[in-house]
């Protein structure tokens, strides 16, 4: 408003992660970045458009933190690249759209993380995988009805679901469009690019190099 911009101005208020509140292991308060549950994965998002033709409220469908880009480059009236995970998010605030976006999240493993697990949401209904090698234990697949258990305390894998073959037949095919370009790994440490690394060093993630 001190500029004269707030009329033409978006904003925009999301975060990448979620923290760990210790509820299931008191050692890990804080921490983020080693499990796919929702206290990690599930983050705000409030969008301001000054000249928006919606209404303002709360839309409880799925978003994804992908389709933040699309949004603002639709908001600029901006082409949005071909071959973007995400979309523009402008059909759901205007109530045009009722399809449930799945939502892919993943933690590869990496110099602070020993285990790689992947996992699909689709607003309801969440699926985890604890990938080879995982500790003894651990369960091969998570499976949660989030409607009843928002904090992902019973695992349902045993009991016969479509919604748990969907979601595990759409996990596989990420899955194996990721590997296609990789894998879920990333370089050890010491081949990361010295861009990336000192990024890292800055967020907390790496040691600093001496």
């Amino acid at each position: 408003e001190a500029t004269g911009l707030a009329d033409d101005t978006v904003i925009v208020v999301t975060a990448d992660h979620g923290e760990d509140l210790g509820g299931r292991d008191p050692k890990a308060l804080g921490e983020h970045g080693h499990q796919l549950y929702d206290e990690l994965l599930r983050v705000p998002l409030i969008v301001y458009h000054p000249r928006a033709d919606w209404p303002a409220g709360r839309i409880d469908a799925q978003a994804r933190l992908v389709d933040v880009m699309p949004t603002l480059l639709d908001f600029a009236g901006l082409p949005v690249p071909a071959g973007l995970a995400g979309a523009s998010l402008v059909p759901l605030l205007r109530g045009q759209e009722k399809d449930t976006r799945l939502s892919y999240s993943e933690l590869r493993r990496s110099p602070w993380n020993d285990y790689a697990r992947t996992a699909m949401r689709d607003g309801r209904h969440k699926l985890i995988a604890n990938l080879a090698p995982r500790p003894a234990g651990w369960p091969e697949i998570e499976f949660y009805d989030l409607s009843r258990d928002p904090g992902e305390r019973e695992n349902l894998v045993g009991i016969q679901s479509e919604a748990l073959d969907a979601l595990a037949m759409r996990l596989k095919d990420e899955r194996d469009a990721l590997r296609s370009e990789g894998g879920l790994e990333i370089p050890e440490e010491e081949d990361l690019p010295p861009e990336l690394r000192e990024r890292l060093e800055a967020l907390g993630y790496l040691e600093t190099s001496p």
